[in-house]
C-alpha cells in the first residue's frame, strides 16, 4: 500500500503543483487539493491489494489461534474431522466476503472519484 502511495505522490504532474503555488496555495492546501487528489487513484489501488492482504493474514490468524473463532478456525476443525464440504463452503464464504467488500466499499469509492472528476458521464 504504501509503495503505490508513494508511486502515486511521485507520478502527479509537477505543473500542477507550480500552478497551486502560483495562485497563492500554502503547502496543506497543496497537498489536500493536488497531492492527494493527484495520487488518489493509487491509493485506492494500495487499499485494494492491502484489503486482500490483509483479509489472507487474518483467516490465516484465526487458523493459528485456537482461541479465536471464525472462518478460519472453522476451515481449521473441518480439515481435521474431514468435513471437507464445511471447508469447501468456509473457502467459499471467503471469496464472497471479499467480493462483497470489493463490490460495496471499492467500487463505491471508484464510482464517486470518478464522477467527481468528471470522467464518467453523469447521465448513465
Amino acid at each position: 500500500m504504501i509503495y503505490n502511495m508513494i508511486t502515486g505522490v511521485q507520478n502527479i504532474n509537477s505543473i500542477w503543483i507550480l500552478v497551486a503555488k502560483n495562485l497563492g496555495l500554502n503547502d496543506w492546501q497543496i497537498i489536500s487539493k493536488v497531492i492527494i487528489p493527484g495520487a488518489l487513484p493509487n491509493i485506492i489501488t494500495g487499499a485494494r491489494i492491502g484489503f486482500g492482504a490483509i483479509w489472507r493474514s487474518v483467516i490465516g490468524a484465526e487458523m493459528l489461534v485456537t482461541g479465536a473463532g471464525g472462518l478460519g478456525k472453522f476451515i481449521w476443525t473441518a480439515q481435521w474431522t474431514y468435513s471437507f464440504d464445511k471447508v469447501l463452503v468456509g473457502i467459499f464464504l471467503i471469496a464472497i466476503i471479499g467480493l462483497a467488500v470489493e463490490m460495496i466499499v471499492f467500487k463505491n469509492i471508484e464510482s464517486i472519484t470518478l464522477e467527481k472528476w468528471g470522467i464518467v458521464n453523469q447521465e448513465m
